[in-house]
């Protein structure tokens, strides 16, 4: 079970409140009562059970009695409880709140915000219970370095192994550029593109990450050669090789040959 939110929010205290909605339901309290904050949001009471206090008993008994799990009102969009729902490791509320009904484009939607998240299991509960994936989802998934079980979920649940069709998302360029191994053995194995629409490819990203990427989060840049970890390279070009990958000649129209920093990886060149 999640753990709670509130502050001083211990399991005595979660236990007197469940019994405290469960007596006012039975009195015939309205699941569906609402305010608005002092910041404008609507407030409901499923939201306070899936998406402030992560309790899946709560959510539970709330959706028995009725409440909306689109928690949309006039002038009011809706998506707090489902959007907060997925930030708990614990994936029960969310899954309670999309099973009840939440509209397919909040489910949609919130996979990309339990994607900022390292909670596998709420992600891959996600793509089990009908969210969408799409090519965002994806290079989210490579840029934050989530495991390749993510990955396989995304993929499952319909992202696009090879980006967007202007390529201008590359999964698998990213995962190579920034030295993640098991992703990109996941990728290859869907079957992504080792040359890319734009002319570049992935051992070619590999070979620049090697020399460039310092960080793969993103971080400074102008470094020393010597922060970056060769392992890892080494073991994505193998890979790309082992698949079948072109070797381009040079890495850019003026950089360095290709062979020569496959070479540096302690690897053979191809002939």
């Amino acid at each position: 079970m999640s753990i709670p939110r509130w502050p001083g929010m211990t399991w005595p205290v979660r236990a007197r409140i469940r019994e405290a909605v469960h007596r006012l339901l039975a009195a015939g309290a309205d699941p569906n009562a609402a305010f608005i904050n002092d910041d404008g949001w609507l407030q409901v009471a499923l939201f306070g059970a899936a998406g402030i206090a992560g309790d899946p008993e709560l959510t539970r008994m709330l959706l028995a009695a009725g409440a909306d799990p689109t928690d949309e009102r006039e002038r009011h969009h809706g998506n707090e409880v489902l959007y907060h729902a997925c930030e708990f490791p614990d994936p029960t509320c969310a899954m309670l709140v999309i099973d009840a009904g939440a509209r397919q484009e909040f489910v949609d939607h919130d996979l990309g915000r339990a994607l900022n998240f390292p909670n596998p299991e709420m992600v891959e509960m996600f793509c089990t219970h009908g969210a969408r994936a799409s090519e965002g989802n994806l290079h989210q998934a490579v840029w934050r370095r989530r495991p390749p079980r993510t990955v396989a979920a995304l993929l499952d649940a319909g992202a696009p192994v090879d980006g967007d069709p202007a390529g201008e998302e590359i999964p698998l360029g990213h995962a190579c550029w920034r030295g993640r191994v098991q992703m990109t053995r996941e990728l290859i194995q869907r079957g992504a593109a080792l040359r890319f629409r734009d002319g570049g490819s992935a051992i070619g990203a590999a070979l620049h990450g090697s020399r460039h990427c310092n960080d793969p989060e993103g971080g400074p840049s102008m470094r020393p050669i010597d922060e970056i970890p060769r392992e890892p390279y080494a073991a994505i070009v193998q890979a790309l090789l082992a698949a079948g990958a072109p070797v381009p000649e040079r890495i850019g129209e003026h950089g360095a040959r290709a062979a020569m920093l496959i070479a540096e990886l302690g690897i053979d060149p191809p002939n």
